[in-house]
């Protein structure tokens, strides 16, 4: 079953090989994710969404909340942010 939650602690350890896979182009290794992603002033760990098949990480987006602080909106109120990043792993549907 797939479930939706919140960035934790250790994922990065998935989330760099599924970046590398879905961003060919621009792959990253786990000390640029670290300073690009979770050391950056804007993140957010509820913003890093996760979308996981058991232990496995299958998909993520991130919003951020850099919208918020550059017009000055409270981001702990829940205001619009924007969705920066999205990234899922081609799985197979199950027949029926």
């Amino acid at each position: 079953m797939i479930i939706f939650r919140s960035y934790q602690a250790g994922d990065e350890r998935q989330l760099v090989p599924l970046w590398n896979q879905t961003m060919q182009a621009d792959p990253v290794t786990p000390e640029r994710f670290r300073n690009l992603v979770l050391l950056d002033a804007n993140f957010d760990p509820l913003g890093l969404r996760i979308a996981a098949d058991g232990e496995r990480i299958i998909g993520q987006y991130m919003r951020s909340g850099a919208f918020c602080l550059c017009t000055g909106l409270n981001w702990n109120q829940k205001m619009a942010g924007f969705l920066f990043s999205l990234r899922t792993q081609q799985t197979r549907v199950p027949k029926r």
